[in-house]
């Protein structure tokens, strides 16, 4: 019970103070002055806050019109600027120095101090067109009707003949650096100067065409260069990579691969040749890359 008293009495007191302020605030705001305090602002902010800037000092603003609304202010203001303004500007009341436009007077925090700027009509229209009609809505731009039944027209430009002629086209520069890395390390540079013992590798490369199901009787001569090591090594064969100065197989990086010994000793166990070993391993190959494709395809 004692707790239910002291809430009760809490909650009257918080709305008797209510009251107070409600009263002191309306007896605060003046319903008819003769003068207003004005600090005007550009018409756009700046900065990295984001604020309008003061232009001058602040200024006392004479208010001949009665009850205080925001045309009225705005008329007052500028009729008391008329003479440092330009052509098509009118004003706009600010809740503060950043904003935003107040249209009511209710949007002003405090009158004893009231923010303005000056903008162009023009600016303001456009922005307000911007604001209602956005440039990826249906109204921005025309509609022209069609009748039902009739296909509808796509738009086109004609450019002239001498337009064609007068048109500038870009320069195509040359690429200097065609044939060479982008780079050299300082290894590579310092070895330059020596001779250089790596030599290339003549291979003849014979191809399977899945669909004809047939090897290709003329080989293909192409040049390798075999790297020294192997980065791979698995029961049958060791893995190297290598590059090719041949002109179709010059853009990517091509795998060598080596039997093993022992692998060749296998093979002729079982009564097989190197070549039709390896044929058979490509054929399997070319296979499981054709059931890939015809997965993905799906």
């Amino acid at each position: 019970m004692a707790f239910r008293q002291k809430w009760e009495g809490f909650e009257n007191r918080m709305k008797a103070k209510r009251e107070i302020n409600c009263k002191r605030k309306q007896q605060a705001t003046p319903k008819k002055v003769d003068h207003l305090t004005v600090q005007r602002l550009s018409s756009d902010v700046s900065g990295k806050a984001q604020k309008f800037s003061r232009i001058g000092p602040r200024e006392f603003v004479s208010y001949p019109h009665g009850d205080i609304t925001i045309d009225n202010i705005k008329k007052a203001c500028e009729t008391h600027f008329l003479s440092q303004l330009k052509m098509n500007v009118e004003c706009d009341v600010l809740a503060g120095e950043q904003g935003p436009s107040c249209t009511s007077l209710d949007q002003i925090p405090n009158l004893k101090l009231i923010h303005i700027r000056f903008v162009g009509t023009a600016k303001r229209d456009s922005s307000a067109f911007s604001s209602e009609f956005p440039a990826d809505s249906e109204f921005s731009r025309p509609k022209t009707k069609r009748t039902r039944g009739q296909p509808e027209l796509a738009s086109c430009s004609y450019q002239s003949p001498r337009a064609r002629s007068l048109e500038v086209r870009p320069q195509v520069r040359k690429n200097l650096n065609a044939g060479c890395p982008k780079s050299l390390s300082v290894t590579q540079m310092i070895n330059l100067g020596k001779v250089v013992r790596q030599e290339t590798t003549i291979a003849d490369v014979y191809k399977f065409n899945l669909e004809n199901m047939a090897w290709s009787s003329v080989a293909e001569r192409v040049e390798l260069v075999i790297e020294k090591k192997p980065f791979a090594e698995g029961g049958f064969r060791e893995v190297y990579k290598a590059k090719s100065p041949t002109a179709c197989y010059s853009e990517r990086l091509w795998v060598v691969k080596k039997y093993l010994p022992k692998t060749l000793e296998s093979i002729n166990q079982l009564g097989q040749t190197i070549e039709d070993h390896t044929k058979k391993a490509v054929q399997m190959q070319s296979l499981a890359k054709n059931i890939a494709h015809s997965m993905y395809a799906k």
